[in-house]
Parts: structure tokens; C-alpha cells; sequence
């Protein structure tokens, strides 16, 4: 996965250079500039033509800035409609004011019967407003190429029916879409159309969304400047409206963006300002829980920033711990890799290094290389801490600085893209191109041969950067594995018990386990007598007649020494079990080059627990070792269980 996600990125570098450098050829003009007025199925158009269709074109404008008076306005047009279209554009409204107050259920059953009216009726409006708000939900959830599919065609009906007064919606979601997918022109192109066609149909109020994500295209590539002044435009926006009673239910995440960019920056002062006004607009009691999940990882992103690490290290405890949080992987690795920074920072590597594995997991999972970039940052810099891999680390950093200085290079490219583009809408592009007609075939050929001169440059640059890459790639995947084994009976080392019982891959979750130590009876002696060399094999033999015994969801551990630890089910025939492998251990000699030995086990049985009990918990442990003693202190081999705990 990981050679994937790296090729791929370094692909998508490639083909950005030579998007931009054909960016002229591809792009004469904007779609925008292809929908014309002619016979519309849009349904603002169509609604407002009867008095009753307007009042539902009323209502729909207030559902986001006004959800109470929308929802008052809804049941006053009552139910007794003219039109199909009326109809089933009501139903809508009712769906879009249970998602705005945050009633998943009665929101799932108002889609239910939309579905239903779709596949049941030609309503090209509703398809294609349908397919949008599945494409936005795959978004929030990182389902980037599912989204895209459907919003690219949901945009298809739209242009096709002319419904000019979906896309700006529909421009604004795809462009999100394609910035979350590292296709920066797309994006860019999207956004623009948006703000076009929003100007066309006179939805002021969605500027200010569309220009807050164009700004999170530029915080992205890190243009500061230009992301800081799309999200203020929109805030100003939103503001606006805000003044005049309307909710401003973005203005949270806005002012979160703000802060973000700020820290980025390192301007703690202006972050924690921008951070106490996104507190004005959040919504404690909302059940929205990527809004809960969005503020935390703010809040902790703010307190690292000022060095407050203990408070900053809870905060994204909390985020991670929100129920369903991993539905969101964005916002849940994000938190996970907060918490690295804060755990390096504290000293704690280990803790930080299994965090940052975990953020790297949620960004896995969706395929976002962006993050997965600075998920392999930090982890460099947790290796440097430890004096581990300076050779592939080394490597590595040379690659880091390099698709850094690619990414930041797409900057001035973009923004003169920007204000090419929207000079030439507002000037009208084709008298600039009439005026620039004799020169155009010079600079074409100009422009294709610049190209053809970056596409050489850049292939044998990623090519040179494939190799090292991939090689540094297995080295630290090798490494990684290594330090979680035991070398000698390549058994799994208490490293890798730590790492189970904190974040539990193995485990069953909701299973009852017990701490069983092995230790084998008289080893010392085995050492004296027979050497180390004999001892070693006895380890090696141990730990095999031990792992057969070992079932799905259990561990078997190599602790240190003549120790072994095995992690088990509670289950009625555990006391069962560790007689056989007792008998097994012991009813068979080993056999040695120095000798044929009769070895024996003394074992010892902690209480049980749910997993979720053994973390920062070492009772378990400690009354295993205490059954262990107990074994010993009375003869050796045999099988000693707790007493019952009181009750």
C-alpha cells in the first residue's frame, strides 16, 4: 500500500507540471459560458410561477439561515400541492430541515421516499440534487472517488436539463471532491464556475461557502496569504447575514480554518482569537459528530501550538474516543496525529510513534497522500529522537523537501490561473483572444516546447525520486517489523503486547482475557550445565510447542528471559487448556546436541478483564506473576489460578 500511495503522488506531481504547462490548450472556456437560456426543468424557475411554488422557493431559502422560521413557513403552505414537482420539492425541504436540526433518523426516512419519487417519476432535478448530497456525504467520510462519480454526473444532468440553480451547489461539491484528491486545476475550475453561475442566479449567500473552500485549496498548497483572504471574503459574508438575524451555521468552521492558518504561520495569539470565535458558533448539544470532531481537533491543534502539551494530548483523546469517530478519517486522523506531535514533544516516543501508525491508518484507508506526507514527517522526526534509521531517514527528508518545493511550485501557477481566468470572465475572453489571434500559433508552439522541456526534466527527476523512495519505503516497513519481534524465537516481544492492549487490532474487544505467565522451571541450571547455546534451543523448542496452543484472537509473547506470556480467552475450559500444554511442555524431552532434556513449566493465571481494563492497568500482570510465585514456591510444574475476587 504504502509503494501505491507514493508512486501515485509522485504520478500526480508529474501530471500537475504538465497540466499546467498545456493548462492554455485544455481551456478556452468555462462551462458556465455553455448554458444557455433555453427551455429549463429548473425548479426555481418553474416553482416561481405559481404562488405556492414561491412559497417553497421561500422556505428553501431560509432552511440554513433560518431553520426555525423555515420549518414555520413549511407547515403554513401546507400539504394540498398543485404539481408533482411542488410536491415531491416540498418533501425535499422537509428533508434538508432534518439534517439542518439534527434528526438523522426522520432525515433517513424523508431520503427513503425521496428515492422512492425519483425511481418512480422523470424528475431530473431530483436526481441529480439526490446524487449531490450522496456525493457531499461521501466526502465528509473520505469516499473521494465514489463522490466524485456522482457529482460529475449529478453537474451532467444539471447542464443538460439547464439547471442553472443547482450548480453552484454542485461546482462547490465537486470542487471540494477534486482539491481532497490532490486535483488542484480541477478544483480551482470548479469553484469558479460556482461563483459564475452564483452570481448568475443571484445566490450571493453560497459565494461565501464556495470562496471558504477556495481558500482550503490554498491552505493546502500553503499560500497563506491567498487562503487567509477567500476565507475572510467568506466570512464577511456570512457575517452579513448574521447581523440580520440569520443563522450562520459555517461561521464555526470558518473561524477553525482561520485559527488553522494562523498556527500554521506560528501566530499563536491571532489562533487563539480566531479559535474563541469559532466557540460563538459552535453547537455543544449538536449531534452532528464531525462538528464535535472538527472543534476538538481545532482546540488541540491551538493548545500544541502554545505548548500546553498535557491539554492539547487530552483533547485529542477525546476526539479519537467519540463514538463512530473513525467514520470520519479525515478529522480522526488528523487527531491521532496531533496526538504524535504532543507525545513527542512529552518524550514519550513510543507513544507517539504508535499514534502516528494509527493516523497513517485512517489516511491509508481513504488513499489521502497529503496527509500521509506529513504522517511520514513526523514519524521521521520520532525516529530521530529514537537515533534509529539516519540513512533512511536522511533519504527520506531529501524527498520530503523535494515534493514540498514540487507542491509549493503549483502556487504561483495557481494563483495567476485565478486571476487570469476571472479577468478574462469579466472582460470577456473571446475579444482578448480575437485581439490575440496572429500571435496565438508562436505561443503555442512557445508554451509546447516549455512543456515537453518540464516533461523530460520532471520524468527523470520522479524516476531518480521513485528509486530512493521505495527503497527507504521497505527499509523502514522492515524495521518496523523487526522491532516488534523477538529475534531469537521470533515470537512477538512485550513491545507489541503494549501496542495490542492500547489499540487493539488482534483482540476481541468485548472478550474476556487473562494474563497467563510461563516460565521455565530450573533454566538457570540448563545455562550452568549444559551452555547458553543449549538454552537458546530449549527457548526456541518452548515457544513452539507453545504457539500450537495459541487460538484466533489470543497472543503469545516472548516476555524476557525463561518468561513467556500468553493473552487468553476466559472460556469453560481454560483450566483445561494450560494442563495441556503443561503435559505437553513436559511429557516430551527436547532434544539437543548436548542432550536430551526433560524440561517442565510452572504457569500462572491472572483474574479476568475486558481489554479496554489492561491499558495503564498492570493488576492483571502482577496477579499472574503473584499465581507464578505461588507455582514455584509449592514444586514447580504446574497450573496455579487466582482465588476468586471478592464480589
Amino acid at each position: 500500500m504504502r509503494k501505491s500511495y507514493v508512486v501515485t503522488l509522485l504520478a500526480a506531481l508529474l501530471w500537475v507540471v504538465v497540466a499546467f504547462a498545456l493548462h492554455d490548450y485544455w481551456r478556452k472556456d468555462s462551462p458556465s459560458e455553455h448554458i444557455k437560456q433555453t427551455a429549463s426543468q429548473d425548479p426555481q424557475i418553474l416553482l416561481a410561477k405559481t404562488a405556492q411554488g414561491q412559497e417553497l422557493l421561500d422556505v428553501s431559502s431560509l432552511i440554513y439561515s433560518d431553520p426555525e422560521s423555515a420549518q414555520q413557513a413549511l407547515e403554513a403552505v401546507g400539504n394540498a400541492f398543485s404539481s408533482e414537482l411542488e410536491t415531491s420539492y416540498a418533501l425535499y425541504q422537509q428533508y434538508r430541515l432534518a439534517r439542518v436540526n439534527d434528526e438523522p433518523l426522520l432525515a433517513a426516512d424523508y431520503l427513503q421516499q425521496l428515492q422512492a419519487i425519483a425511481r418512480e417519476s422523470d424528475q431530473p432535478w431530483l436526481d441529480a440534487v439526490l446524487l449531490a448530497d450522496s456525493a457531499k456525504e461521501h466526502t465528509l467520510h473520505g469516499r473521494n472517488d465514489v463522490g466524485l462519480s456522482e457529482i460529475k454526473l449529478a453537474i451532467e444532468i444539471a447542464e443538460k436539463e439547464h439547471l442553472n440553480s443547482l450548480l453552484p451547489k454542485f461546482y462547490n461539491v465537486a470542487g471540494a471532491l477534486s482539491n481532497a484528491t490532490n486535483q488542484l486545476v480541477d478544483a480551482q475550475r470548479y469553484f469558479l464556475d460556482g461563483i459564475d453561475i452564483a452570481e448568475q442566479v443571484g445566490q450571493e449567500a453560497y459565494k461565501g461557502t464556495i470562496y471558504n473552500n477556495l481558500g482550503l485549496l490554498y491552505l493546502h498548497i500553503e499560500s497563506w496569504d491567498r487562503a487567509l483572504e477567500f476565507i475572510q471574503k467568506a466570512q464577511q459574508i456570512y457575517l452579513k447575514r448574521h447581523a440580520k438575524g440569520h443563522k450562520a451555521r459555517g461561521l464555526q468552521i470558518m473561524y477553525l480554518n482561520e485559527a488553522h492558518i494562523y498556527n500554521r504561520q506560528g501566530k499563536a495569539e491571532l489562533a487563539r482569537t480566531a479559535y474563541e470565535k469559532s466557540q460563538e458558533f459552535y453547537k455543544p448539544t449538536s449531534t452532528n459528530l464531525r462538528h464535535h470532531l472538527i472543534q476538538l481537533k481545532g482546540k488541540a491543534d491551538m493548545l500544541l501550538l502554545e505548548e500546553q502539551y498535557p491539554k492539547a494530548l487530552e483533547t485529542t483523546q477525546q476526539c479519537v474516543m467519540l463514538p463512530s469517530a473513525a467514520d470520519y478519517p479525515i478529522e480522526y486522523g488528523q487527531c491521532y496525529l496531533i496526538m504524535s506531535k504532543c507525545q513527542l514533544a512529552m518524550g514519550d516516543l513510543d507513544k507517539a510513534m504508535q499514534s502516528a501508525a494509527l493516523s497513517a491508518a485512517a489516511f491509508r484507508s481513504i488513499e489521502h497522500q497529503r496527509w500521509l506526507i506529513r504522517v511520514e514527517e513526523q514519524k521521521a522526526k520520532i525516529f530521530e529522537q529514537l537515533g534509529e534509521y539516519e540513512q533512511a531517514l536522511s533519504s527520506f527528508k531529501h524527498f520530503s523537501v523535494d515534493s514540498k518545493k514540487q507542491l509549493l511550485g503549483k502556487v504561483y501557477d495557481l494563483e495567476q490561473a485565478f486571476a487570469t481566468e476571472h479577468i478574462q470572465r469579466e472582460r470577456d475572453l473571446l475579444e482578448v483572444e480575437k485581439r490575440l489571434a496572429e500571435s496565438e500559433l508562436d505561443q503555442e508552439k512557445l508554451r509546447f516546447q516549455i512543456a515537453i522541456i518540464w516533461i523530460a526534466i520532471s520524468a527523470v527527476v520522479l524516476a531518480l525520486t521513485v528509486t530512493k523512495v521505495l527503497a527507504t519505503q521497505r527499509k523502514n516497513e522492515e524495521l518496523e517489523q523487526l522491532s516488534l519481534l523477538d529475534p531469537l524465537t521470533q515470537l512477538h516481544n512485550r513491545r507489541y503486547y503494549y501496542a495490542q492492549i492500547d489499540h487493539p487490532e488482534h483482540l476481541a474487544a468485548k472478550a474476556e482475557y487473562r494474563v497467563v505467565l510461563f516460565d521455565i522451571d530450573n533454566f538457570k541450571q540448563v545455562n550452568d550445565v549444559h551452555g547458553h547455546e543449549t538454552g537458546d534451543r530449549i527457548l526456541e523448542g518452548f515457544a513452539e510447542r507453545l504457539r500450537v496452543h495459541v487460538q484466533s484472537q489470543e497472543l503469545l509473547i516472548r516476555w524476557g528471559g525463561e518468561e513467556f506470556l500468553m493473552l487468553l480467552k476466559t472460556t469453560d475450559d481454560l483450566a483445561k487448556r494450560l494442563e495441556e500444554m503443561r503435559q505437553h511442555i513436559g511429557d516430551v524431552s527436547f532434544e539437543t546436541e548436548e542432550a536430551s532434556l526433560n524440561i517442565t513449566t510452572s504457569i500462572g493465571v491472572s483474574h479476568g478483564g475486558l481489554i479496554e481494563t489492561f491499558t495503564y492497568n498492570d493488576e492483571y500482570f502482577r496477579r499472574a506473576d503473584k499465581s507464578l510465585y505461588e507455582a514455584k514456591r509449592n514444586g514447580k510444574d504446574q497450573v496455579v489460578f487466582p482465588e476468586p475476587q471478592a464480589a
